[in-house]
């Protein structure tokens, strides 16, 4: 059965960068969850579902993801810490009014 996915798998990677991208985010994401990658089949290591996913020739959708989610985590770092020095801004004013 995983042979035969893996045949699948191989066909939407090969169809185009938009449905390569997709399988590689559901993949990814299924394997991060500890989900089976299919009915019927084992779950996937995060390493083991990359490792796949290179076997079938999804290479550059696997390098868009990893910048995609870099991209995510810097973004989602720097909305904290905007957050962050907000929330001191507005104590700072709370702070002098009850020193004085």
């Amino acid at each position: 059965q995983m042979s035969k996915w893996e045949g699948m798998l191989r066909k939407l990677v090969q169809k185009d960068a938009k449905s390569a991208d997709r399988a590689v985010t559901k993949l990814l994401e299924l394997a991060g969850n500890g989900e089976p990658c299919a009915p019927g089949l084992r779950v996937l290591t995060i390493e083991e579902a990359r490792n796949k996913l290179i076997r079938v020739g999804a290479v550059e959708a696997l390098d868009r993801e990893r910048k995609r989610r870099t991209f995510a985590k810097q973004a989602a770092l720097a909305s904290a810490a905007k957050v962050a020095a907000a929330a001191a801004s507005a104590v700072e004013p709370l702070a002098a009014a009850a020193g004085a």
